[in-house]
């Protein structure tokens, strides 16, 4: 059974298929714009490629958005948009796994917190951030603005150099100066 692929083809700078003049599985290349559209369904047209929104450098093995020179293997610019990025899962946990060739570091939000640490969630080795602001070393649920729980005698240590406040449970601090 013979398959057919239809192409349509412009040179016209910034003209942009649309539903009307594309049909469910044809492509569409603007040769001026170097855009390349696949018509998805019934209300959808991808851009598979414009250079200025993406960018598939081959010889670096990079791919820009927004970015025409990626830099890095995966480089965005947003220009003016304060918010380059937005990552979104549907259920309780969302987030983002930073590694190199010994640590892994997530970063991520679920159940009304944020977490940053080295676990994968929200847990007592992380630093986690309720709602209301609270943060939390040692615990993932702090109950002060800033809560740190840890079972040594010494939870918190104020380094100034050469001298330094060491706060406990049960104890006021401890200066040594």
């Amino acid at each position: 059974m013979a398959q057919t692929v239809k192409l349509k083809r412009t040179s016209v700078a910034g003209r942009n298929p649309t539903t009307s003049n594309i049909e469910v599985g044809e492509l569409a290349f603007n040769s001026n714009d170097k855009s390349l559209f696949i018509r998805g369904d019934s209300s959808a047209i991808v851009t598979l490629h414009d250079e200025s929104t993406l960018h598939i450098n081959n010889t670096n093995n990079r791919v820009g958005i927004g970015q025409t020179s990626p830099a890095f293997t995966f480089h965005v610019d947003s220009g003016t948009s304060d918010w380059p990025a937005y990552f979104k899962s549907t259920d309780n946990k969302a987030g983002i796994i930073v590694a190199d060739n010994d640590t892994t570091a997530y970063f991520g939000a679920e159940s009304d917190r944020a977490f940053m640490g080295i676990q994968a969630g929200i847990h007592a080795n992380n630093l986690n951030v309720d709602s209301s602001g609270k943060v939390g070393i040692g615990t993932t649920s702090p109950s002060k603005r800033l809560h740190v729980e840890d079972s040594s005698a010494y939870q918190l240590q104020l380094d100034g150099g050469n001298n330094f406040w060491n706060v406990g449970a049960g104890w006021s601090g401890y200066y040594d100066g």
